[in-house]
């Protein structure tokens, strides 16, 4: 929700301030859901959220979350940020949910809006540093604390200890 604000922001050219983020607790089929929306920081506000619903316009936004895709794959930013900072998703207005924050689960989402057969995998280039990351961190926990030996299968996120025991990233 807060990359859909931000980049509708950018597109009205307001401040990312004039559209709120909220979070309505509920029920689906007995189990703990939460719906998200978007509303005008004011009252009877200008229509900035109102304005996501008009036709076409929501497609505009993902279609611009699509280009901005860049920004965030730039190689200093995926390594320096593993869900979210300050250069990216996170501001002192959503402080609150800084640590829900994951611009690749935003851009997954997003992805999933704009095509309802799209499957987040692994393998998507945003991800693939922080697969690698995690399988080099599970691979030195096998090693350091279980002393396994492991075969490593990058491209697969996979490691396969010395008793025949598969890891798999998922």
């Amino acid at each position: 929700a807060f990359l859909l604000r931000d980049t509708a922001a950018r597109i009205l050219d307001i401040d990312r301030s004039e559209i709120l983020v909220g979070i309505k607790p509920s029920k689906n089929n007995n189990k703990p859901s939460a719906q998200i929306f978007l509303s005008d920081r004011l009252e009877n506000g200008a229509g900035y959220s109102r304005w996501l619903t008009q036709e076409n316009n929501l497609e505009i936004v993902l279609n611009e979350i699509k280009r901005s895709e860049e920004f965030y794959m730039q190689e200093e930013h995926m390594n320096n940020c593993d869900s979210s900072c300050y250069h990216c998703m996170q501001e002192y207005g959503n402080l609150h949910y800084h640590g829900l924050l994951n611009w690749r689960l935003a851009l997954d989402l997003a992805k999933m809006i704009r095509d309802k057969n799209y499957i987040p995998f692994l393998n998507e280039k945003y991800w693939q540093s922080l697969a690698k990351k995690s399988l080099d961190n599970l691979e030195k926990i096998l090693i350091d604390i279980n002393n396994k030996t492991v075969k490593k299968d990058d491209n697969n996120f996979r490691l396969t200890s010395n008793e025949g025991i598969d890891y798999i990233l998922v």
